[in-house]
């Protein structure tokens, strides 16, 4: 096993040169016979004997540079006189050298290519290249160096021999990069970078050049590069694409202008910058850029590693955020991280980050089937397609999904998120919905049996009209009046918990939603009407819900009504609040001038009430009055409570505790 191991890479040894020797006993017969006259021209006596093994099909390394030098050491240690050295016996060899590692069979992983002025490479070597594609199908790393003129073609043609065979280069080193190449050489550059499976490296020397012809924006195509080098550059735009490379871990920096600095976005884990042109506020925006993203995929590294188990999972990704692909490794290692989430957030999915999005979500697919809610923020149907495979899978995983949640903009395709939740039509308890548009998908929503709560906001009205509504709770906000008779007709009786936001102003002129409300939905024990109109219609109503105990209300017209005429409609409507009322929010200043008249008037055994302000001699009297006669009233909640007069305050709360509002609001 000791000998292809030493025959990987001689020529980078210190060794002597004399193992070329060995690699003459493998030429065919004619190649040993030329060879053997034109080192006999030089004065050179070489014997050709038998070698145990064919040391050229050991070959991993080779760099041309270094085989070059290797075969003047080797000549120079032969000749008698050294004067007599010639190119053309050199280069004799380094082509029959060449030939003779394309044909034995071996397979370069480490390529460099560097020519001096004076190396040729024959045809025969590009014709052979292209009957032995193996030579160069295992590089793993190519580095160019300095390319003479009178070899851009020789460059050119290897450069796209490299990029048709091999597509498992992960590193590529350009250490004179030229702005004077021909532009062929740049064009093959960018074959070889594009036609790269994962490239990780990417290293480029210049001249302080602002123009790179096309071969930096090529790493568009390496998105997962992990380290990048630049030495000796000048700003180009070209440098921006680096701030695509979603798994960079590594920016070395070295001898650059302050411009490029400051282009990228550093979101890397290891820095490195050598005798740039930098100032202190340069590299405190550095600092600025790197050290976030570091510290979060540190603190996530930390939390998994630690044995956590979430509970809850709010996957909203910042535009600068980069998970770095260890922490995918790690989620792999320890599924108990994700193993018992029982609640999910999913906000919006940037294009740069599908790939870690639909990891993450692959990744819950596989390690948890506990979670019961699922709240998706924000969706759109032009994610990619990978997205909503993966979010179908997290809902058919789980065994008892109870709330969906989806917020879209307005989309009428859904790629079978919502046909999904058929496997969940057991377990499934509430679902919200909010700007979505129709599609048949919904109708399976109908087939929730346990399906007791349904939140529909700014949807549109074909959707409405396709949903049962066979629930005990609804809320809808936004819609048009005359959807809600057949939704009210639909709800029935189960219907006990609702919710209405009107958005326009015409909802105070439909009674036959009202009358419908009244018809259908006798059994209402909370109700929840913003923006309706104060109307004796909605007066009768509310005096017939004779099983309301939460009530909260919010008219927009009571301008319009004549003082006198709101008198009388305050008192009747204070008459006529049921009896099983215990809750009652006022809300917003609608009604605060005739607060007095519905404590005056007002025979509901009230346990907690929402006032917006208590600042009136008349009122406060009126609340007094009503606590001492009613003797059920426990609590008053004061939007405006930090404005309370502190005379009002020690007079009422002798009777009744006033607390800040949202001490005691209850909400749908």
């Amino acid at each position: 096993m000791a000998v292809p191991i030493l025959w990987q890479d001689p020529f980078s040894s210190v060794r002597s040169p004399l193992f070329i020797s060995k690699y003459f006993s493998s030429l065919g017969k004619d190649e040993k016979f030329i060879l053997k006259e034109c080192l006999e021209e030089l004065g050179i006596n070489e014997e050709f004997s038998n070698t145990l093994f064919d040391y050229a099909r050991f070959l991993k390394v080779l760099d041309l540079w270094k085989l070059e030098s290797k075969v003047i050491k080797w000549i120079t240690f032969k000749l008698i006189d050294s004067e007599l050295f010639y190119d053309t016996e050199m280069y004799h060899i380094i082509n029959l050298l060449f030939k003779l590692f394309i044909e034995s069979g071996a397979a370069l992983h480490k390529l460099g290519l560097g020519f001096s002025k004076s190396l040729e490479l024959k045809p025969e070597i590009f014709y052979i290249l292209g009957e032995n594609k193996q030579f160069f199908s295992r590089i793993q790393h190519l580095s160019l160096d300095e390319i003479s003129d009178n070899n851009i073609e020789s460059s050119v043609a290897l450069l796209r021999a490299l990029a048709k065979s091999t597509k498992k280069i992960s590193a590529i080193e350009l250490n004179y990069f030229d702005l004077d190449y021909e532009p062929q050489i740049f064009q093959a550059l960018i074959y070889v970078i594009k036609s790269q499976e994962q490239l990780r490296l990417f290293s480029l020397v210049g001249g302080y050049h602002t123009e790179f012809y096309g071969v930096i924006s090529a790493l568009e195509s390496q998105k997962n590069l992990l380290q990048v080098i630049l030495d000796n550059c000048d700003f180009s735009a070209e440098f921006e694409v680096f701030n695509n490379c979603k798994n960079l871990e590594t920016l070395r920096i070295r001898h650059c202008a302050t411009e490029p600095l400051k282009l990228l976005d550093y979101k890397v884990s290891t820095l490195e910058v050598i005798e740039s042109q930098i100032d202190t506020q340069s590299m405190a925006l550095i600092f600025e850029k790197s050290e976030t993203n570091h510290i979060i995929n540190l603190l996530i590294k930390l939390f998994i590693e630690s044995g956590g188990t979430l509970h809850k999972l709010d996957l909203r990704f910042p535009i600068s955020l980069e998970l770095k692909p260890v922490i995918f490794y790690l989620l792999g290692e320890n599924k108990q991280f994700f193993s018992r989430i029982q609640h999910l957030f999913l906000g919006k999915i940037l294009d740069n980050i599908i790939e870690r999005a639909t990891t993450l979500l692959e990744a819950l697919a596989k390690s948890t089937t506990k979670i019961s809610t699922i709240k998706l923020q924000w969706f759109e149907s032009i994610y990619e397609p990978q997205i909503f495979y993966a979010l179908i899978n997290i809902i058919k995983s789980q065994e008892q999904l109870r709330l969906f949640f989806l917020a879209g903009v307005y989309p009428t395709e859904f790629h079978g998120i919502i046909s999904a939740l058929e496997s969940q039509k057991n377990s499934l308890q509430e679902v919200i919905l909010d700007n979505c548009d129709f599609s048949a998908e919904f109708e399976v929503l109908n087939k929730c049996k346990n399906l007791k709560t349904l939140r529909i906001g700014h949807c549109t009205t074909k959707l409405l009209k396709l949903l049962d509504y066979k629930v005990s709770t609804l809320e809808v906000v936004d819609f048009h009046n005359d959807d809600m008779p057949l939704i009210f007709e639909k709800s029935g009786k189960l219907l006990q918990r609702l919710r209405l936001v009107k958005l326009e102003e015409e909802f105070q002129d439909k009674p036959l939603l009202l009358e419908a409300l009244k018809s259908f939905c006798p059994n209402i024990t909370y109700l929840s009407i913003q923006g309706i109109g104060f109307s004796t219609q909605l007066v009768v109503l509310i005096g017939n819900l004779q099983k309301l105990q939460f009530l909260s209300l919010r008219c927009d017209d009571v301008d319009d009504i004549p003082e006198e005429v709101l008198k009388i409609r305050v008192i009747q409507f204070s008459e006529t609040l049921p009896l099983t009322l215990k809750y009652f929010n006022l809300g917003d200043t609608w009604l605060e001038p005739y607060t007095d008249i519905l404590f005056n008037y007002c025979n509901a055994p009230l346990k907690k009430m929402l006032i917006y302000r208590l600042n009136k001699e008349r009122i406060s009297k009126a609340l007094v009055e009503f606590c001492m006669r009613n003797k059920t009233l426990n609590y008053v909640g004061v939007y405006k409570y930090f404005d309370l007069d502190n005379d009002i305050r020690k007079e009422v709360e002798i009777y009744v505790e006033l607390v800040p509002c949202e001490y005691i609001v209850v909400d749908l």
